[in-house]
């Protein structure tokens, strides 16, 4: 029974190792120079851990975990592999529209059965900087949203 229990549990360990092994860090680092306020937008925004800085560096800082795929999809072609979300390209992307920053994830999507999103986020910013976050509502395209709110 001990053998047994052991095995089991090796093997939960391995495939919970797996099913993250394709999870890659996605950051990206702006100047706050000027800005003093970020619209944040991703399909994970609401969940978001916002980080004021103590020693008020001049930097903007957000980060996640690529997560996601294609889970039930299964196509004609044969030779078809599905697409590791490490590997689908999800980025933050930026632009400064005067004093605001406006902060957008890129190749997020959902769509069918392609679900790429963009999980576990952090934003540090300065302390003096005002946040909004604002939740995605993800379509097969993966363009950014730099639209003013």
């Amino acid at each position: 029974m001990t053998i047994h229990l052991s095995a089991l549990t090796l093997a939960l360990f391995f495939a919970s190792a797996a099913c993250h092994a394709d999870e890659a860090v996605v950051e990206n680092s702006v100047s706050a120079q000027g800005i003093d306020r970020v619209i944040f937008r991703a399909a994970n925004a609401e969940t978001a851990t916002v980080v004021f800085s103590e020693d008020d560096q001049s930097i903007i800082t957000v980060s996640g975990k690529a997560s996601g795929g294609t889970v039930g999809y299964h196509p004609a072609d044969p030779n078809w592999k599905e697409t590791p979300a490490s590997q689908w390209g999800m980025q933050f992307v930026s632009k400064r529209v005067g004093s605001t920053l406006i902060v957008s994830t890129q190749n997020e999507i959902g769509y069918i059965h392609h679900h790429y999103t963009i999980k576990n986020i952090t934003v540090r910013l300065p302390k003096a900087t005002q946040i909004q976050c604002f939740k995605r509502q993800l379509s097969g395209s993966g363009e950014p949203e730099f639209q003013s709110p």
